[in-house]
């Protein structure tokens, strides 16, 4: 473990068999506790993979871990379907807040607002 060191490593990834079964009461619960732990220590983003459940989510913010993807938040999308998540706040979920610059959405980190999104996709708004 010694030489995990030495690699420019700045955000850990927790695997989504991991979190799928986090609430199921195995072992995976300590594994991810323990991963969050250290990469918070490392002051290291981590973010959770395949979160699909409330109760995955919760877990995962009781734990510290700051980001998170999967279809609790979102199913895959285009381009123009993601500016309109960002236009209106509507991920189909009344308790996710709509996202904001810097936030990680469906493991797209939001740079950007819906018109500059638009206006790269060639649907400029007349």
């Amino acid at each position: 473990m010694s030489y995990l060191k030495h690699f420019p490593i700045d955000v850990l990834k927790v695997d989504k068999s991991f979190v799928q079964e986090i609430t199921a009461g195995s072992n995976s619960a300590l594994i991810v506790s323990a991963v969050i732990g250290m990469g918070k220590s490392l002051k290291h983003r981590v973010i959770a993979e395949g979160v699909e459940t409330g109760d995955q989510l919760a877990f995962l913010q009781a734990e510290g871990c700051g980001e998170g993807q999967g279809y609790f938040f979102s199913r895959p999308l285009v381009a123009r379907q993601f500016a309109g998540v960002l236009e209106t706040g509507d991920q189909g979920h009344e308790s996710i807040p709509a996202p904001r610059i810097g936030q990680v959405v469906t493991g797209v980190t939001v740079t950007e607002t819906a018109d500059v999104l638009r206006a790269r996709t060639g649907e400029v708004a007349q």
